[in-house]
């Protein structure tokens, strides 16, 4: 009866440490399939046609290195397929930069690309009907069969396991989650680092799945050396930009008069693609959240330089959010308080040629300290008009 009872616990024992390892393993694997680092064959599919398009002058990684020339010359006979003459015509219509990036997510792996999410609002009105976007992704099948495009592929297999395995130790893609869910307190549904050989720009798709969103950080190379590229950073803002805008959106009745704030700075807003006043408020939140988790007070300044010029005081603002709120969402009203009392009390902008916003109330200051230098060096009366802009001038400080 002992040796039973002995036997019954070894084996017991045996049943155990083998639940445990295997939940382990399961635990394991689905972490895994929650987070994931690779080249993409839909986003090297688009970048084979964008390549012969206009858009190489923009979005395609601006120097020649052996995997670009592959690719150019491997589907250069392919140069006029309807698949290009399309993707032309889409960004003649806007339809680029995230655009065509988010397009492929929408979609299943090729040969098929079958149309696994239905199209967005947002990418109906990039393109400016639905149906030039389902005539674009037919192309695109028929590109990938005519073109032997999985030849291409399969040639370039080393080659891309060098890239993946190169960038799997230089970003941290498990850290840099657990910063954005902890700062946000909300979880999304899987994390893809999707690297680009040949892009020139960082994007950050997402798919809605079941609530929450599959989201994607597409990386161009930081470099390229021994004519491998090189992968790292833009996790966090890419990321980023799947837990602020959706939220944004959100509350997009909210914001008074937003325009007033966009308008000083559209200019150098929109040469970084940042065409209008929700695309500049997300950035100026994400580019504020990226400094205080990262404890980089010392990029402020720049920030302001390139045209962030609310991020100092949104950033106080931000330092108000704290453990008791139960996510970035539910304090999200604050930042829509932010930004329309800032409308409100915002004193007009005038652009200077250089895009640089400065306030009337600036321009009088300066007018006045370069009509008082003008006026000690004896350049001008006290008689003259200039003396009656000092006047207006402080009228206007007032």
């Amino acid at each position: 009866m002992q040796k039973k009872i002995a036997l019954l616990t070894v084996v017991l024992l045996e049943i155990l440490l083998i639940a445990t390892f295997d939940g382990r393993l399961f635990s394991r694997a689905k972490d895994q399939t929650r987070y994931s680092i690779g080249v993409d064959k839909r986003i090297e599919l688009l970048s084979a046609v964008q390549i012969f398009t206009s858009w190489r002058e923009k979005g395609i990684w601006r120097y020649d290195y052996p995997y670009k020339q592959d690719m150019k010359n491997y589907f250069q006979q392919y140069s006029n397929h309807e698949a290009v003459i399309i993707c032309e015509e889409l960004i003649s219509h806007g339809f680029s930069y995230d655009a065509p990036v988010g397009l492929m997510f929408y979609l299943s792996s090729p040969p098929e690309l079958e149309i696994v999410v239905p199209f967005s609002g947002y990418l109906i009105s990039r393109a400016g009907n639905v149906k030039i976007l389902e005539d674009f992704v037919n192309a695109l099948r028929d590109f990938y069969v005519v073109s032997n495009f999985d030849g291409f592929w399969q040639s370039h297999h080393d080659f891309y396991n060098d890239v993946e395995e190169r960038a799997s130790r230089n970003i941290d893609l498990s850290g840099t989650v657990q910063k954005l869910e902890n700062y946000f307190g909300t979880q999304q549904h899987e994390y893809h680092v999707i690297l680009a050989p040949v892009f020139w720009g960082n994007y950050g798709p997402r798919v809605k799945v079941n609530g929450s969103y599959d989201v994607f950080s597409v990386l161009c190379p930081m470099s390229i050396a021994e004519n491998v590229p090189i992968f790292m950073g833009a996790l966090f803002h890419e990321f980023a930009h799947s837990f602020v805008n959706p939220i944004t959106e959100e509350f997009r009745g909210e914001f008074k008069d937003p325009e007033r704030l966009y308008e000083p700075i559209e200019a150098v807003m929109s040469n970084m693609a940042y065409g209008n006043w929700e695309t500049m408020i997300n950035e100026h939140i994400i580019r504020a959240i990226e400094i205080i988790v990262y404890n980089e007070p010392q990029e402020i300044a720049n920030q302001e330089q390139i045209g962030f010029i609310y991020i100092r005081p949104l950033i106080n603002c931000l330092s108000k959010y704290n453990s008791s709120y139960e996510s970035f969402q539910e304090f999200y009203p604050n930042i829509v308080d932010f930004f329309n009392n800032l409308a409100e009390n915002q004193r007009p902008f005038i652009e200077t040629p250089l895009g640089i916003a400065v306030t009337l109330t600036a321009i009088a200051v300066i007018s006045t300290i370069v009509t008082f230098i003008f006026y000690k060096k004896g350049k001008i009366h006290p008689s003259s008009n200039t003396f009656f802009l000092i006047s207006l001038n402080h009228k206007c400080i007032q």
